[in-house]
């Protein structure tokens, strides 16, 4: 029959180690029992098994596991705001809906809608607007962004 580990005894003893900053694993090896256990135990007699510097070792643990910051993203250089841009000419007879929106574009996204306005002799915004009505009027959405064509049957 196995000796039974916790007594009186051992219980009375638990808070003198944590005292001492003994860890609780280390008190669970000493009384050859799992930590598990252990916390179980003490949780049902209410012995705390913090230490007097676990909130020290905690600040320490936090600090080299915390993950590393992200990187920042490129800042635009520029917000094309299309609500206030000139309108590109009609592409249906119906009278339009405008949405205003601000859109926030990477640098090199603006520098080459900039080139490219500026070979059609046209502005950065009505270019986007030309390039959104005609992606929408002609259904391009998966051709441009690169998904596979389906089609719901």
């Amino acid at each position: 029959m196995r000796k039974k580990v916790f007594t009186e005894e051992v219980f009375a003893r638990i808070p003198e180690l944590v005292a001492q900053n003994i860890l609780t694993a280390d008190i669970a090896k000493m009384l050859g029992c799992s930590a598990a256990s252990l916390k179980v135990l003490c949780s049902k007699r209410k012995i705390s098994l913090r230490t007097p510097n676990w909130a020290e070792r905690m600040r320490e643990t936090r600090a080299l596991t915390k993950p590393p910051k992200p990187p920042e993203l490129p800042k635009p250089s520029k917000v094309l705001d299309i609500a206030t841009a000139p309108r590109a000419e009609p592409v249906r007879q119906r009278p339009r809906l405008t949405m205003e929106t601000s859109l926030t574009l990477s640098r090199v996204a603006m520098s080459r809608l900039r080139q490219q306005a500026e070979l059609m002799n046209t502005t950065e915004a009505q270019l986007v607007v030309h390039l959104l009505e005609t992606i929408v009027k002609d259904d391009l959405f998966n051709a441009v962004l690169g998904t596979p064509m389906e089609k719901a049957a």
